[in-house]
């Protein structure tokens, strides 16, 4: 079963995808990788990753849970289910 999250910041496009067959969660801004995690025994639920946005490089945390949440410098960024 995988779970597709996305997400729009200062028109940059985010995508979180957990997927528990090859159990992992990975972290996209604009098609480009930001994070990858994969896991054995235990479920994982956060990513953590740096982008350049802006020309400055900027932080980025993913934390899966009952719902998915994404911030980008700190700063909770809205995040739509898409699966």
């Amino acid at each position: 079963m995988n779970s597709r999250w996305e997400a729009d910041h200062a028109g940059h496009h985010f995508t979180i995808i957990r997927t528990e067959g090859a159990k992992g969660l990975q972290v996209e801004c604009n098609g480009h990788l930001v994070s990858e995690k994969n896991w054995f025994l235990f479920s994982l639920d956060e990513a953590k990753g740096y982008v350049k946005l802006g020309g400055r490089k900027t932080n980025v945390e993913v934390s899966v849970g009952e719902v998915c949440t994404l911030k980008v410098d700190g700063k909770q960024v809205a995040v739509r289910t898409i699966k």
